[in-house]
Order: structure tokens, then C-alpha cells, then sequence
């Protein structure tokens, strides 16, 4: 809430004017504030009906007349060159008009505001070229800015051993979010992998697992990359966000999370951190306020972006008397944000190991008295393979033979089986158990021996 020195909403006329006073804009990016010269025209407009605390959420435009080329967007030896850039802060000193009675108050009562300048352009009137900037204060631009797909974690580069399903993730890996594979050594052509049908994440053994038939059959030094989540402090992955949506530089960053007026520590983490594009940079915070459940974030007076907690039981706090009551009731303040999400956590389902092993429809080299069934094991199910085989049987449901490798290795296996009869329907299924007392069994598969004529 804006202090307003005394003064309430009935102080100001209404639909009253907001004049521009001076204009201040960040021309390297580093907080450098140097004042625009020649303005010409200036504009504001908000969505909130109170007109003087209009200047709180709002969205303005600024005509400067280009003397001397000095603001010229594309001349590098202008004395203003890239003062004026998308992205860069800037500050409006504004005033908002009293009522003639308003008695031993000033004509006007003046206020920063703060905001990010969105894209220049320039045009020609009249009057010479002009450069035209618009922008949107802190909170309105946070609001209607998107983010990119946006996750916090590290990365591993891993070297393929042929038919090794399982790697080892680093102690503090907390979930995979993507994977890269490169099945060349030499030219290092890395494809993205998809998670259930490539890979998975065994999160009680903390593993990459590759998925059959997915397991890479060939050594390769260097070509599996692993981006991992690692647990983040709440209120760092707020600084982070306003770090990336440009309120503040990388050196701020660092002093805004020590300065315990703007940023009050807290001991809250997030196991796996990630953004999905589309997700404004508004919406991203207030999630994080909530899991920290007694923060808020708002810009303070000087534009500078706070996360606190919210005032606790014994502590002192500032009386709201009911002339400040009845203008919080009257407007919606963008700025002060107020938790009602409910979250759910991670809602990321993941592929379940189990044992799992298929058989194939065709018989291979199929003769009259012979011919050879072919199987696969695709998971062992997390323990070791015991046996695989195959069950085979008449029409007439008579077993006539079985079959079994006692290996532990998962993949292909096949057998040849005699004493065939020609011309008779046979029919057959693969099996497989391991360690845990799990059985598997594929459906039964029907063939015909040729005829004997």
C-alpha cells in the first residue's frame, strides 16, 4: 500500500490528471539512471478505477523528441545510443492533481513508479523524429510476461557400457527431467530420449534406467547426458525469476538475498523446481510463496521487489485505520499479491519396473518336424532373472515339451524344437521368472506344421 502522507482518495479530483514530472531509464543495464531528455508526450493507463493509485499497476507510453539523432536506435555513435532497449528498467516520477480545498497540501502529490520498457519504435511528424517508448510498471509487466520452459537441477555426461540398463545418479539428484543420447563417438549426434518409453528413474535406487529395446548395445565414451533436479531454496528461485524476467541484474541478485529488508531467508526447498512455458512470471512466484505458506512478494515505495513473511503473532505491526480500510475495499491492488493456491506437488507419473518378457508370432525356419521359437525378456522387474523359456503344446492341450535357460541376462533367446508332427496345429507361449518369485507368461501362439505330402 502506497503511503499516502495524510491524504485519502477524497483528496483528488476525480478522473484527475497524472502528469509526468521526469523520466529516469537504466541506459547500460546496470542501474546506471540517467534522465530522458525532450519529452514530448507522455500516457498511462490502468485497470484499476482509482485514479490515483492508478499509479501503482499500469501500462504507459512516452514520446521523446530525437535532437541530434541522440536517440537513434540504429546510428552506434549517437550520443544516447542504446539508452533506450527493450528490457531496460525505468523510473516515471508522477503526480496526481488535488482538489482546490485540499488545503495546506501541495497542487500535486508525487510518487515513483517503476517498470521494464518493452520493445522502441520511431516514427515522423511535424515536429522532426520521435522515438516512442511504452512499458509496463514491475507488477504489470510480471503479470503479463511468459515464461519459457524453465527448470533448476545439474547435468552429468555419462559413458554407454553396451546392454548396461542402469547408472548411477550423483546424492543429491532429486528426479530426471531430460535425456540425451548419442549412439556416435566420433561426430557426437545427440537426440533427445522419451521418458516410459526410453528410459525411466528408479527413485528408490536413485538410477537412470534405459528401457528394453531402448538399452544401448555398443560402447560409447561420453554420450549419454543426464539433466538432473537438485533440491533450491525458495527464495532463491524467486530471485532467480526476477533475475530472469530482468527486475534485477546478477550482482543485485546476490545483495537482494542478503538484504534482510527486502528478502527474508527461509529455510523452505523444492525437490524438483521446473516451469512450463506459457506460466507468467507473477503466477511462478506466487506458487512459491505458497509452498513457503507465510511469505507474500510486492514491490515496496522504491521499487525495490520484497519477499517477506507475513507478520507474526506477538510481533509489531502498523495500524490500518478505517480511512485506509475503505481504499483497500474500494480498489483491487495488483501489487500486493495474496496466496489462495493450492498445490499438488509433482503430478509426474513415471514407468514402473516389472518383470515382463514377450514371445514372436512367426516361427522361424518352420518345417515339418522342426522349427525355432523366438522370445524376449524386456524387464527383469528389479531382480534378478532366474529362468526363461518356452511351454509348447498340440491342439489337444497335451503338454508335449518345455524348455528353459537358466541366464540372467534380459534380451533375446530363442530355441529349436524336434519331433514335430506334419500337418498338426501346435501352439506355444514364452515364460519367464526372476529372483522375487515373479512369473510371467505370454499368450499362447498357434502355428501348423507343413504337410507331409
Amino acid at each position: 500500500m502506497q503511503d499516502l502522507q495524510g491524504l485519502t482518495v477524497s483528496n483528488f479530483e476525480n478522473k484527475a490528471n497524472i502528469i509526468l514530472g521526469k523520466a529516469e531509464v537504466d541506459k547500460d543495464g546496470l542501474g546506471n539512471f540517467v534522465e530522458l531528455e525532450d519529452i514530448t508526450s507522455f500516457n498511462i493507463q490502468s485497470n484499476i478505477t482509482n485514479i490515483f493509485q492508478s499509479t501503482c499497476a499500469i501500462s504507459f507510453s512516452i514520446a521523446l523528441l530525437n535532437t541530434d539523432d541522440k536517440y537513434s536506435l540504429f546510428n552506434t555513435g549517437a550520443s544516447h545510443y542504446d539508452y533506450i532497449k527493450e528490457g531496460r528498467k525505468i523510473r516515471l516520477y508522477l503526480g496526481a492533481n488535488l482538489k482546490p480545498d485540499a488545503g495546506v497540501h501541495d497542487d500535486y502529490y508525487w510518487s515513483w513508479v517503476y517498470g521494464i520498457i518493452d520493445k522502441p519504435t520511431m516514427e515522423y511528424d511535424e515536429a522532426g523524429e520521435r522515438c516512442n517508448i511504452t512499458g509496463r510498471d514491475y507488477i504489470a509487466y510480471l503479470s503479463e510476461v511468459y515464461l519459457k520452459k524453465l527448470w533448476w537441477g545439474k547435468n552429468k555426461k555419462y559413458d554407454i557400457v553396451a546392454n548396461q540398463e542402469k547408472y548411477s545418479m550423483p546424492s543429491d539428484c532429486t528426479g530426471i527431467y531430460r535425456v540425451f543420447v548419442s549412439r556416435s563417438e566420433t561426430e557426437k549426434d545427440f537426440k533427445e530420449t522419451t521418458l516410459n518409453s526410453e528410459w525411466t528413474y528408479d527413485w528408490t535406487t536413485n538410477e537412470f534406467v534405459f528401457l528394453h529395446p531402448s538399452v544401448p548395445f555398443e560402447d560409447a565414451d561420453g554420450c549419454l547426458w543426464i539433466y538432473y533436479f537438485t533440491a533450491q531454496n525458495v527464495a532463491v528461485l524467486v530471485a532467480d525469476l526476477l533475475t530472469e524476467a530482468g527486475i534485477m541484474n546478477y550482482s543485485e541478485r546476490y545483495l537482494w538475498l542478503l538484504n534482510p529488508l527486502l528478502c527474508t531467508p527461509t529455510s523452505k526447498v523444492v525437490d524438483r523446481a521446473w516451469f512450463e512455458s506459457g506460466t507468467n512470471y507473477i503466477t511462478a512466484i506466487n506458487m512459491l510463496t505458497e509452498v513457503a505458506t507465510i511469505y507474500r512478494f510486492y514491490i515496496n515505495g522504491e521499487g525495490k521487489p520484497c519477499f517477506k513473511r507475513i507478520p507474526l503473532l506477538s510481533a509489531i505491526v502498523k495500524r490500518i485505520d478505517d480511512t485506509e480500510y475503505l481504499i483497500r475495499k474500494w480498489e483491487e491492488r495488483l501489487d500486493e499479491l495474496y496466496n489462495h493456491f493450492i498445490l499438488i506437488g509433482e503430478y509426474r507419473e513415471m514407468k514402473k519396473k516389472c518383470l515382463s518378457v514377450r514371445e514372436y508370432t512367426g516361427i522361424l525356419d518352420l518345417k515339418q518336424n522342426e522349427g525355432t521359437l523366438r522370445g524376449a525378456v524386456i524387464d527383469d522387474g528389479g531382480s534378478t532373472l532366474k529362468k526363461k523359456g518356452f511351454l509348447w503344446e498340440t491342439g489337444e492341450e497335451v503338454p508335449v515339451g518345455e524348455w528353459y535357460n537358466y541366464s540372467s541376462s534380459i534380451g533375446y533367446f530363442s530355441h529349436l524344437i524336434t519331433d514335430l508332427i506334419a500337418g498338426t496345429e501346435y501352439r506355444f507361449c514364452a515364460v519367464a521368472e526372476n529372483s522375487a518369485g515373479d512369473r510371467k507368461q505370454t499368450i499362447w501362439i498357434y502355428f501348423v506344421t507343413p504337410d507331409g505330402e
